[in-house]
């Protein structure tokens, strides 16, 4: 049987106060049998974009059990520096999909920097992860109805599916939207 983990970390988070290394990765995929994982580096990464580049190294020398997950925070850029930066983490590296971290990076999904990030995602054809449930209002499943409705061809993935509190709300926006 296959085990996919959908959501995991690389290197250091000075927001959430943690490290992870490629060999922790690795081993711990190894320990519990897992396949493959969608990989994205800490919010509060020191170097995101070394972070980035040791995943594609990372996916690279394991093909076919790590993938990409970019994620960068919009709010220190304009907006066409932010789509360059993930076009070239999407179409450069080989990255699949692109991180909306409400929580680590304090973006709401429907203000104009969390906007920034959904269009992106649009436009490179790519799914939309988004962090839900701890880090209350911005994480709020219910905050991303609008961008299901307006964008039905964009795929989001509702990380941590509320965080039980709020899986209401997240079973409540997969029902109304199957995007």
């Amino acid at each position: 049987m296959k085990i996919i983990d959908s959501h995991n970390h690389l290197g250091d988070c000075r927001v959430f106060g943690c490290n992870v290394t490629e060999a922790d990765l690795i081993g711990a995929m190894d320990r519990n049998g897992v396949t493959a994982t969608v990989t994205q580096p800490y919010p509060g990464a020191s170097d995101e974009a070394d972070v980035h580049k040791r995943i594609y190294d990372l996916a690279k020398k394991y093909p076919g059990r790590i993938y990409g997950l970019a994620s960068v925070n919009p709010h220190t850029m304009d907006k066409a520096a932010y789509f360059n930066k993930m076009q070239g983490y999407i179409e450069g590296y080989g990255f699949k999909a692109i991180k909306l971290h409400t929580i680590g990076h304090a973006v709401h999904p429907q203000g104009e920097d969390g906007k920034t990030v959904i269009q992106t995602a649009v436009k490179l054809g790519v799914p939309l992860n988004v962090h839900t449930g701890p880090g209350v209002p911005f994480s709020l499943p219910s905050l991303l109805f609008p961008a299901a409705k307006q964008y039905p061809d964009l795929k989001i993935v509702l990380a941590h599916s509320g965080a039980g509190l709020f899986a209401g709300e997240a079973i409540a926006l997969a029902q109304q939207y199957p995007n």
